[in-house]
């Protein structure tokens, strides 16, 4: 884990998000690792690794000092942006790995901020389930877990993260007894086949005819500055929807023909 110095956010617009994911692909395309599971927050993240040919150290010493140069630079600033050094804990056991990939993909669950996983764009839960536009994550070798096909391993997976919330809503507001605190994880688990997955997403043109058609409104109306309720209120669920499914703020904005910031807006009438 690792978290922002004093506590204080470590990303602060969409652009900021977006960056560091970029960086973590760069870095694992020239120094490979695997990675099980992540989760960005507003102030820490957590990233579920299997270092190869270099140790955990080396990997977040690079990834987050890239990070924190690119945030400062954007900012003009100088200083310190993650606090201390980051913890990183070690996973030997199946059920204790399961977990943490569970543990981390709740974590915008338990913080107020999604009433569900798939809610929160920044995660690796979405990979797990084929949608979004990355492939940070090594999906096969928790999915092998589950079942050998690939659809049934989804589904089972799905079940497995909600299972925690339809027990007792209540257990994601703090740690699983098998998780430590601090899941930046060097796992050293070698056995098992990885399934080679190529993720999916729904076509941005579909869902915004769907939401159109939802709303009863044509396409080209949402794509329009026209301020019916109506409209706007379909505009919004096509945004949430498409951010749900792995797309950029900047993708949709170009679909809406609208600029970040009248995106931004659109969220926040939503809240």
């Amino acid at each position: 884990m690792a978290r922002g110095n004093a506590r204080q956010n470590i990303f602060l617009c969409q652009e900021d998000w977006e960056s560091f994911l970029d960086i973590l692909s760069e870095i694992k395309a020239t120094r490979p690792f695997r990675l099980y599971a992540y989760c960005l927050m507003s102030n820490h993240l957590h990233l579920l690794i299997e270092p190869a040919s270099c140790t955990i150290s080396a990997l977040m010493n690079v990834l987050l000092s890239r990070y924190a140069k690119r945030l400062n630079r954007r900012l003009g600033r100088t200083g310190h942006v993650f606090q201390e050094r980051f913890r990183a804990p070690f996973c030997l056991k199946d059920s204790h790995f399961q977990e943490l990939v569970r543990y981390i993909h709740l974590n915008p669950v338990r913080a107020g901020i999604a009433v569900e996983p798939s809610a929160w764009p920044y995660s690796g839960h979405h990979e797990y389930l084929g949608r979004g536009p990355r492939r940070l994550v090594d999906q096969g070798l928790l999915l092998s877990m589950f079942n050998e096909d690939i659809g049934l391993a989804r589904a089972a997976y799905q079940r497995f993260v909600f299972d925690t919330l339809a027990a007792d809503p209540s257990k994601t507001t703090s740690i699983p007894p098998r998780v430590p605190p601090a899941p930046i994880v060097g796992y050293a688990r070698i056995s098992s086949e990885l399934i080679d997955i190529a993720p999916q997403r729904t076509d941005l043109e579909d869902l915004l005819a769907a939401c159109a058609s939802t709303a009863g409104i044509p396409v080209n109306l949402l794509q329009s500055p026209a301020k019916v309720h109506r409209v706007c209120r379909a505009r919004r669920e096509f945004i949430k929807t498409a951010l749900m499914a792995g797309y950029t703020a900047t993708e949709i904005a170009a679909r809406l023909r609208l600029s970040l910031a009248a995106v931004s807006k659109a969220l926040s009438a939503s809240r």
